[in-house]
């Protein structure tokens, strides 16, 4: 009978004095439960940054147009170019993940992230709008990579049982991103400057930077102990295996990419839709616009399904029915 041990290593029939080992394992040791958590903790907040930095044109919609005098298409234009980079971006990001490990990835995207929200801070407090549509090209360049990434680490730190709820824990932890961002970004704007919120948004990518360091420190640590390194344990790939991948990858994929092209381009424009057709206030259009929260009478209802989501996927994966 299989049982949980440590990652990559083998898992069936163990004998009963491992099974022992295993269980007294200190916390200081790479493959203790503890040590795992606090890995998934930084590896959360590798994605919490450009989660909230997404959106935040959506939330400061009015600000932004009004301070870079631009109109609704050059808007939308910072979500297109975003898309664009990420879409190709990312193909190339799941390769050198694949080829380099998750180290040199881990950093290198999240400094892109960051770099793109710092030039896209900077061309709207210079109110230079060709900067930040390329701050906006760079950032999506690891936006989407970095969850790439994201996905790697965690499917490398925790096995089997463990796995669905971890990958529960970064999924909340990401939309939980989202969600702050359309609740404290236009509240902040009003009370100090549309400057200073997107400046606080860079901040927090600076956030997700400490994260991937402490993350690459705990994970070199985690090599030398146990002589185990993801980067030339894994399973090379190549552009051949496409081939390879089954219906049902396909069907999910195009079922997601129909679920993105309706949801996220409403979700871009809803906040200003509310405030010139309901006449809600700035912050209160914030609020409503986001996925999570709408509509305004479901908030804790809402909050308390996504926060349970983790709980979710561990029921799920201890059923079976994953």
């Amino acid at each position: 009978m299989a049982k949980e041990g440590v990652p990559g290593a083998v898992r069936e029939d163990p004998p009963a004095d491992r099974v022992e080992e295993d269980v007294q394992l200190p916390p200081s040791h790479p493959d203790s439960l503890p040590y795992r958590l606090v890995v998934l903790f930084f590896t959360c907040l590798l994605t919490f940054g450009s989660y909230f930095c997404f959106d935040q044109p959506s939330a400061l919609q009015d600000m932004m147009q009004d301070q870079l005098d631009i109109d609704n298409f050059q808007f939308n234009l910072l979500y297109s170019v975003y898309s664009f980079s990420n879409m190709i971006m990312v193909i190339f990001g799941g390769y050198f993940v694949d080829k380099l490990g998750t180290r040199p990835c881990t950093v290198l995207f999240v400094l892109l992230i960051f770099t793109g929200q710092v030039l896209f801070s900077l061309g709207t407090t210079l109110e230079y709008y060709p900067l930040a549509l390329a701050g906006r090209i760079i950032f999506g360049t690891g936006g989407g990579s970095i969850s790439v990434v994201q996905n790697s680490i965690v499917s490398h730190w925790f096995k089997g049982k463990e796995l669905a709820f971890a990958f529960g824990v970064a999924l909340t932890s990401s939309r939980l991103g989202s969600v702050l961002n359309f609740f404290f970004s236009s509240p902040l704007a009003n009370a100090t400057s549309l400057n200073f919120a997107l400046w606080f948004g860079a901040g927090l990518c600076c956030l997700s930077m400490t994260a991937a360091a402490c993350f690459v420190v705990l994970d070199l640590r985690a090599s030398r102990i146990t002589g185990r390194d993801p980067a030339t344990s894994a399973r090379k790939i190549r552009v051949q295996d496409i081939k390879e991948l089954p219906l049902s990858f396909w069907l999910l994929s195009f079922i997601c990419m129909f679920f993105y092209s309706v949801v996220f381009p409403f979700i871009a424009d809803a906040p200003k839709f509310f405030v010139h057709k309901w006449g809600y206030s700035s912050d209160h259009a914030s609020i409503i616009g986001t996925p999570l929260f709408y509509p305004p009478h479901h908030d804790l209802l809402s909050a308390f399904m996504s926060l349970m989501l983790p709980f979710f996927a561990f029921s799920c994966c201890q059923s079976g029915s994953s």
